[in-house]
């Protein structure tokens, strides 16, 4: 399934559309054995009278936006389509796709309709304005569709159609320099991996201080280093891949918080400091002996609670420890499958190969013709060729205003000079 959304203000012009037989490419479908031409209303909040005139909903549209004038592009509007190859939906079918989709972006609420077009797409028409002034801003419609169309893909069977633009979760703040790589390479971004495994040290060690963190990624083989300031107080962490060194061979390190925003110091010291994730596990001893004294039934009651903790947390060590490999699995099938269709990388390409065209090209573009070509070229033409070596003789140089009076001081005194007749 497949989405396209455009904002306008001619709520008329969108019914005509929808509704109208149309000049070409004639919307048709057939319904109950009638075949239908142009658009049919088959769900929403706005009452119609007749579900194949559409003057009726953009009259609604048009009196609700008179409350807030202002509003610019008050209609949002939605086409939802099915692959070719895939089952007619029903009108129930879409009308549930439209609700969730009305759910999931906040316009329940607004007066929108639901026009069926064709056997294989809806149009969902909305007003941002409200009966009772409110307006829907539909910010980031374009994401929060998304997972509407995978889910309805999931659920009535249809064909999943690759959503390359959605970004692996969860979102890392790759550059784009890092992205082309990993999709060019097929390997996750060193900076994704080590997320994955320093969030799995941080969630395991919960509840165990600042020496259960490091204990944790030491076990998972992740280098770090605290940043503590003179005072002792800990600003936060850097971690480093000892596999993936730089041109020197040495590690790359990365602050926390270029890893990821949940990883910064505030964040990973209350949940550190916090109770621990893991299930606690039945304490299993012996009661207090008849002669025992408190300290040794004490200390025998820590040992086991200690024990007990042990259990748990490597229990859920090791399950949290099969979540990390299949989110790396995860990614690392995402990079794979990505096409290298980035506009940087396809624009570079193009740009080196347009330089290299000019390298091999002359001044005006074409390749360098050789004097034996040019002077075949101009015979034909009957031109007699120009000898670029011969000297040029140069114009004298007109004199300036200076010269011209200095000369004119120089030259003799006509005692006729201003004398009149």
């Amino acid at each position: 399934m497949i989405a396209k959304i455009t904002r306008g203000s001619d709520a008329a012009g969108l019914a005509r559309y929808l509704h109208g037989p149309g000049r070409a490419n004639e919307h048709v479908y057939v319904r109950d054995g009638r075949t239908f031409s142009g658009g049919l209303v088959i769900g929403g909040t706005v009452p119609v009278v007749d579900e194949r005139d559409g003057s009726g909903w953009a009259r609604a549209f048009k009196l609700a936006h008179a409350q807030r004038p202002r509003v610019r592009k008050n209609v949002w509007q939605c086409s939802l389509r099915t692959h070719a190859d895939d089952r007619r939906l029903s009108d129930d079918e879409w009308n549930q796709v439209v609700d969730r989709l009305a759910e999931r972006l906040g316009f329940a609420e607004h007066p929108y309709v639901v026009v069926r077009h064709a056997d294989d797409h809806v149009h969902v028409a909305v007003s941002r304005v409200a009966d009772d002034g409110k307006v829907w801003k539909g910010a980031h419609d374009f994401r929060a569709v998304r997972p509407v169309m995978r889910e309805a893909e999931q659920r009535y069977g249809l064909t999943v159609v690759p959503d390359h633009q959605q970004a692996p979760a969860p979102k890392t703040g790759l550059t784009q320099g890092e992205e082309r790589r990993a999709r060019r390479t097929g390997q996750t971004p060193v900076r994704a991996e080590l997320a994955m495994k320093v969030r799995a040290a941080v969630d395991v060690s919960a509840g165990s201080g600042r020496a259960g963190f490091e204990a944790e990624l030491d076990r998972a083989g992740i280098l770090y280093r605290a940043n503590v300031a003179s005072t002792g107080r800990v600003n936060g962490y850097s971690f480093a891949d000892p596999n993936r060194l730089d041109g020197d061979g040495q590690p790359v390190w990365f602050p926390a918080s270029k890893l990821d925003r949940g990883l910064s110091w505030s964040k990973v010291a209350a949940t550190l400091d916090g109770p621990p994730k893991h299930r606690p596990t039945p304490v299993q001893m012996e009661p207090r002996k008849r002669l025992e004294s408190r300290a040794s039934f004490q200390r025998r009651t820590d040992e086991a609670r200690a024990e007990a903790d042990r259990i748990g947390r490597n229990r859920y060590r090791h399950e949290r420890t099969s979540a990390l490999r299949g989110e790396q699995q995860q990614h690392a099938r995402f990079w794979t499958t990505q096409p290298v269709t980035a506009p940087r990388p396809i624009a570079q390409e193009a740009e080196n190969r347009r330089t290299a065209e000019r390298a091999a090209a002359g001044p005006l573009g074409a390749p360098p013709e050789s004097a034996a070509a040019r002077a075949a070229r101009l015979a034909r033409r009957g031109v007699a060729p120009i000898n670029l070596k011969a000297p040029v003789k140069k114009k004298p140089a007109e004199p300036s205003h200076q010269d011209r009076v200095r000369r004119a001081a120089q030259k003799p005194h006509d005692p006729r000079r201003g004398m009149s007749r």
